[in-house]
């Protein structure tokens, strides 16, 4: 049963990278309900919604990075916003929330191995922006 369980969840987090692969080399969106299987809230899912309406406000440089990477938002936020680094095969990389009406936070990224990344922004359990995000050393 651990075992189903298991695969299960990678397979949701598959999908929605998958997705989000095929929306950043297309520019098509998918509209649909993405299930998301958070790693740090007790495996607990979360159907979330990806709504680009803040796509444009959020700048993340420089890209490619090498220990430190500056995240610029156009657009205070009222809430918190929560960044989650993903690797290409949707493993968690870094979580880190961004104070409610930052708009500028340089993120220290020297621990994370040299590849390429999902930098996903989520706000009220809803994503609201994604970048990609390299890393050369």
């Amino acid at each position: 049963m651990n075992y189903l369980k298991s695969t299960a969840e990678k397979d949701y987090a598959a999908a929605y990278m998958a997705q989000n692969v095929l929306r950043m080399v297309t520019n098509d969106t998918f509209p649909e309900f993405i299930p998301w299987i958070s790693e740090e809230e007790s495996k607990k899912l979360i159907q979330s919604n990806y709504s680009p309406e803040m796509d444009n406000d959020v700048i993340i440089y420089p890209n490619p990075a090498r220990n430190v990477l500056t995240i610029q938002l156009e657009q205070e936020s009222e809430a918190d916003l929560l960044l989650v680094i993903a690797d290409m095969q949707g493993r968690l990389a870094m979580k880190v929330i961004i104070p409610a009406y930052t708009n500028k936070m340089e993120l220290d990224i020297s621990a994370l191995p040299n590849s390429v990344y999902y930098c996903l922004f989520e706000a009220d359990n809803k994503f609201i922006a994604d970048k990609k995000l390299i890393i050369i050393r």
